[in-house]
């Protein structure tokens, strides 16, 4: 599914996710009004850690509002190790 989500492919994102989809990112506290983000990094086999950060912008700051853009930021760092 996430690479679904880094391609930008709408009807496989469609075909794996429910209209009501939630994304809990754990040891973040959530987060309330029209804009929230999520930070990270992911490591390949090959001793390279990827950082990325994605934005997520709300219609409005209720519970119930719609997604209405996101952002994504890649930042490959080849030769780095995980960090702890």
């Amino acid at each position: 599914m996430l690479s679904a989500v880094y391609r930008k492919d709408l009807p496989v994102l469609e075909q794996w996710c429910s209209k009501d989809i939630q994304w809990d990112i754990a040891g973040r506290p959530s987060m309330q009004g029209l804009e929230t983000s999520a930070d990270g990094q992911s490591c390949s086999n090959q001793q390279s850690v990827t950082h990325f950060s994605h934005v997520i912008k709300f219609a409005s700051a209720g519970k119930a509002a719609k997604i209405t853009a996101v952002r994504s930021y890649f930042v490959e760092q080849p030769g780095a190790e995980r960090a702890v």
